[in-house]
């Protein structure tokens, strides 16, 4: 286990790099890693095995850290399933610390070492650092380098995570129950219990109010300390109403951890290509700004053409949601599932019409929109005009047209400026 710190101003992050060896097998030779260490351990007259050594060792150096109010990543190779009801993963949690990519990317994650099923590579970190965090993932097998786990990245807004002003209260609107249900209410009510017991509030506040009563630090101290246990009531509140409601009542949710997984990947490329058209960097080439852009509008193609390899070939799963979900409604609203189902599947229709209609019409006014650019009659082929039934004010049409090359090769647009004729277009 290494270790090493950032320091800024008054207080520091610190970044442990883990290892931890695998269990002791019947196979397990005088090499092994486990041996290894068992063989430095026994050195110093201690027969511990070397995986629960490791977890003390560090849940002891947290502790100190977090007694100083210093902020902690903790990255590196488990060697643990993350629904292992003991272990690494459950001591982290009782600490307070937050695993970033299930909170991040979700409960499903990919498996990381291409010998296993499950993923064992982790990042845990403390709630400000969590909150600072840009964006992270899990890269595919020898995407970054040959390797028998995946590449993990995480990038941090590091002067903010580090500066030394107060923390900005923020209230939530989502601080809120939004089920009614009884099982959901139970469900909230056990994880609230649960989340007050893993963060010990009581002897949080009870050792504030002593802080304040024997004057121990200033006032400016007590307030941070205050702002930040709001934030984690904040947190533990919004978890247990994550948890009371497994479905999400919007049907748009990621219902597919692949498709959560392309659609992360697609998020990234898009901020891609948005930081290269909108910062460019004067001290590179033409040349090769121009490739780098080249390879980030390929790499935004080829995450949009994932996800919608993902959504052709999960249809199945997708129906298996939407029933779920439509039980789940039924259940909130005392009403019938078939009914709730009938509901969604129309919402679906209606939303995949509004799309195609905003993804083939180019409103020139966001406030008020008096004004349209479709493809002019002229860019359509003659086959496509000589057609009886041919109309380039159709919104069909137009989706037809412009949806083969995204509207690339539009050479000419006409400008529709006609009340009557933009209600037509965009009401279909």
């Amino acid at each position: 286990m290494d270790c090493f710190k950032v320091f800024w101003k008054k207080s520091f992050l610190k970044i442990y790099n883990l290892y931890r060896v695998g269990k002791k097998t019947s196979q397990t030779g005088d090499s092994t890693s486990w041996a290894q260490q068992s063989t430095i351990l026994l050195k110093e007259h201690n027969r511990t095995d070397p995986r629960k050594q490791v977890v003390a060792d560090l849940i002891r150096a947290i502790q100190v850290d977090l007694d100083h109010q210093n902020e902690i990543i903790i990255c590196g190779d488990f060697n643990e399933a993350i629904n292992e009801k003991v272990g690494l993963h459950k001591k982290l949690r009782e600490v307070g610390l937050l695993n970033v990519f299930q909170e991040k990317i979700g409960e499903e994650l990919p498996r990381t070492y291409n010998g296993g099923t499950v993923c064992i590579d982790h990042v845990y970190s403390t709630p400000k650092v969590y909150d600072n965090i840009t964006r992270c993932g899990i890269a595919p097998f020898n995407y970054f380098q040959e390797s028998d786990h995946r590449g993990i990245y995480m990038d941090l807004k590091v002067e903010k995570l580090l500066e030394s002003e107060n923390n900005v209260i923020v209230n939530s609107n989502l601080r809120r129950l939004k089920t009614t249900s009884v099982g959901g209410l139970k469900k909230y009510q056990e994880s609230i219990l649960k989340e007050l017991d893993r963060n010990k509030y009581e002897e949080k506040i009870h050792h504030i109010k002593q802080q304040i009563s024997k004057k121990i630090v200033s006032k400016s101290e007590i307030k941070k300390e205050l702002d930040r246990l709001d934030k984690r009531v904040t947190d533990s509140l919004l978890h247990s109403e994550k948890k009371s409601s497994q479905i999400h009542m919007h049907c748009r949710h990621d219902w597919s951890p692949d498709l959560k997984y392309a659609l992360l990947n697609l998020r990234t490329a898009k901020r891609n290509v948005r930081v290269l058209l909108n910062n460019k960097d004067k001290s590179i080439k033409d040349e090769e700004y121009e490739e780098r852009l080249s390879k980030a509008y390929e790499t935004r193609r080829e995450w949009r053409r994932r996800c919608k390899e993902v959504q052709e070939n999960s249809k199945e799963l997708r129906e298996s949601f939407l029933v779920e979900l439509a039980e789940h409604l039924a259940e909130t609203k005392n009403s019938q599932a078939a009914t709730e189902l009938k509901q969604i599947k129309r919402y679906e229709e209606q939303r995949k019409e509004a799309n195609r209609i905003r993804s083939v019409l180019k409103g020139k006014n966001h406030r008020l929109l008096n004004a349209l650019e479709i493809p002019d009659i002229h860019q359509y082929t003659l086959q496509q005009r000589s057609k009886s039934n041919f109309d380039h004010y159709d919104v069909h049409q137009i989706w037809d047209r412009i949806i083969p090359t995204n509207g690339r090769d539009v050479k000419s647009w006409e400008r529709v400026e006609d009340r009557q004729l933009i209600e037509k277009l965009i009401l279909g």
